[in-house]
């Protein structure tokens, strides 16, 4: 099981090479899937175009095992209502570790499966998780208010939690809670309470947003190990900044608590997140449907991709930190066209200016330079814009320092311990000082201090009314 100060990227190599309670699927017959066997990990993405059967697959795993879920909630029992998944399935499974198999078989007559299995105590349960299942939930916790009084004594979320589910849903909590209904007759649905920005909500007055990611946390949290979570487009309801921080956190909750989790996404951002390891392409042939390993996730991307974006416009930037705030710079104030713009860090002032110059005589794609903001002084064309503040890296330290509150909370330690490291880092090199961060931090990599320190940045409304100046001007050079 993972430990929960592990940086990201740390439990998302030891995911990759961590086998799942279900090692394999072998499908023999199915309406859906062509014969073929589909591996599985501790951890794994489903990629594919709609239809192709990514949540086929999670409803015929969900079919095949226990669970709690269901209309009438009753203690985990198997479900009777396979009819759409005819067909024969072998998973290969282990308990205790010693392997076995689970063979589940429905027949084009009959709408009950046959089941040649582990003894039922043995199986994993498995919990499908979608926004059905959410608006489910919420629907019977509000419904019940006036019903069910007692509630159980509150699961009280960790302070480095909270600061993660606000890099999640983009809301800042002072305290949250998980409770549930103390009465035999009512099951066992989360009710939420606690302060949002000093304002007190519950489950009845949360967004979509956050009641689907607490839907899912809930889930993990109480999975045991071997469980099986089978969760259907995480990305629903989110913003793009969240999607990342989402995923990461599924991962967590899944290495700390030694459950298998299944997740089928359409999220570019999401998919690239996760080593190539954890993940499986669904196509659809002409014999059904394939779940293969992948050796690339940009092949991957571009494969999915049915219209690509043609690129209409270059932005030259200074470095590689440059690009990456002048990014979310464009996702956060014009996501409409961001995919239009490639952006080249160019390796300093003079070159910027430099590729500008070429590439303005070109008459089908534009060219704007983006500067660091210490260059506003100087004398420049109108192809050169600059970037909010002074230097990139002075702006997210001192974002970093500001705002050392909400960073500590997402990075999971003290303040004086960020404190401690931001001010060592500012002895070194200033190529280096997001890498010096992240070794004081011990748990960290640069790009993860990066991304929080621009999320910060982006926060402060001068900045970000700087940033949504810059956006429209960038864009404004794009050809109709």
């Amino acid at each position: 099981m993972g430990r929960r100060d592990e940086s990201p990227q740390r439990v998302w190599n030891r995911l990759k090479e961590q086998p799942g309670r279900i090692r394999t699927i072998d499908i023999e017959k199915s309406v859906v899937f062509a014969p073929g066997t589909a591996e599985l990990g501790q951890f794994t993405l489903l990629v594919g175009l709609h239809t192709s059967g990514k949540t086929y697959l999670l409803n015929m795993l969900h079919e095949a095992l226990p669970t709690t879920q269901g209309g009438s909630r009753l203690p985990p029992a198997l479900p009777r209502h396979p009819s759409s998944l005819k067909g024969r399935y072998r998973l290969l499974m282990e308990h205790q570790g010693v392997p076995g198999e689970l063979v589940m078989l429905a027949s084009p007559d009959s709408d009950d499966p046959e089941l040649e299995t582990f003894p039922a105590d043995e199986l994993p349960s498995s919990a499908m998780l979608s926004t059905y299942t959410a608006h489910d939930d919420l629907a019977y916790a509000v419904s019940n208010l006036s019903e069910f009084q007692e509630l159980t004594a509150g699961h009280l979320f960790e302070k480095k939690h909270l600061g993660t589910l606000s890099s999640i849903t983009g809301r800042s909590y002072d305290w949250l809670e998980y409770s549930w209904y103390d009465e035999p007759r009512a099951p066992r649905v989360p009710y939420l309470r606690g302060d949002r920005d000093g304002v007190p909500f519950d489950t009845s007055t949360m967004s979509h947003a956050e009641h689907w990611v607490t839907h899912v946390l809930w889930h993990l949290e109480f999975a045991r190990e071997g469980d099986l979570v089978l969760i259907d487009e995480p990305e629903a309801f989110l913003a793009g900044p969240g999607h990342r921080a989402f995923i990461d956190e599924i991962a967590r909750r899944t290495l700390a608590k030694g459950c298998q989790t299944i997740v089928v996404t359409h999220a570019d951002s999401m998919i690239r997140r996760v080593p190539p390891e954890c993940v499986r392409l669904v196509t659809r042939g002409g014999d059904g449907a394939r779940v293969d390993r992948i050796a690339s996730t940009e092949a991957v991307l571009r494969s999915l991709s049915r219209d690509p974006v043609p690129v209409k416009g270059l932005v030259f930037v200074e470095d590689v930190l440059a690009a990456r705030m002048t990014r979310r710079i464009l996702e956060r104030h014009a996501g409409h066209c961001a995919g239009e713009l490639e952006i080249i860090a160019s390796g300093g002032h003079s070159a910027v200016r430099q590729a500008v110059d070429v590439v303005s005589n070109s008459r089908r794609i534009a060219a704007v330079g983006v500067l660091d903001g210490d260059q506003r002084d100087q004398p420049d064309k109108a192809a050169i814009l600059f970037l909010p503040g002074i230097t990139p890296e002075s702006e997210l330290l001192n974002a970093l320092t500001a705002g050392v509150t909400t960073a500590a909370q997402s990075l999971g330690v003290t303040e004086p311990e960020l404190l401690i490291a931001l001010q060592a880092a500012q002895f070194g090199p200033h190529q280096q000082v997001f890498d010096s961060i992240g070794r004081s931090l011990s748990r960290y990599h640069a790009e993860e201090i990066i991304d929080l320190a621009i999320r910060i940045w982006l926060d402060e409304p001068t900045v970000d009314g700087q940033a949504r100046h810059l956006a429209h001007a960038i864009t404004q050079a794009l050809p109709a």
